[in-house]
């Protein structure tokens, strides 16, 4: 599911991962230095966040802290989030 999420954060990647998920900008210039493919920059952003949260970090919570309309993410693209809940 992480894969198919990260193929809907578009350029805005890094506000995402800062305002939404909470992360610092030397996590962010680690994962773009170590991953040359924006999907997996975006994965590995996720799996951190996901890693970090454990038991928190359910596919509902994920769907509403990145489909704010200020981060650009088209919320319908990830309904799917929300259907195994």
């Amino acid at each position: 599911e992480m894969m198919l999420v990260a193929g809907c954060i578009g350029t805005s990647w890094r506000e995402v991962g800062i305002m939404a998920l909470g992360m610092n900008t030397t996590t962010l210039q680690q994962i773009e230095e170590d991953n040359g493919q924006h999907k997996m920059r975006v994965f590995t952003m996720l799996r951190k966040w996901s890693m970090r949260e454990r038991e928190q970090a359910t596919a509902a919570r994920l769907h509403s802290l990145i489909t704010q309309e200020e981060y650009g993410v088209d919320a319908l693209k990830l309904n799917f989030l929300l259907e195994n809940n």
